[in-house]
């Protein structure tokens, strides 16, 4: 369980940062997870939809910043 909680730890962390360079306006968002192993499996792939999901929004605020510069 200690491991599965670092992980979970480190990647939250991880997270937390680049939603702040995000809310600061900077879209160069970047998540790069840790390799898992067969303890963290889980907790990676919940990681992944997370930043699947971050990826997508990042994409729509670019997206809506180039359609206003071309307004």
């Amino acid at each position: 369980m200690i491991k599965i909680s670092n992980y979970q730890q480190n990647e939250t962390q991880k997270l937390v940062t680049e939603l702040t360079k995000l809310s600061q306006g900077n879209t160069d968002v970047v998540i790069e997870l840790a390799p898992c192993d067969a303890n963290t499996q889980t907790t990676y792939e919940t990681f992944l939809l997370i930043g699947a999901s971050v990826s997508q929004c990042v994409a729509s605020i670019k997206a809506l910043g180039r359609s206003m510069q071309k307004s």
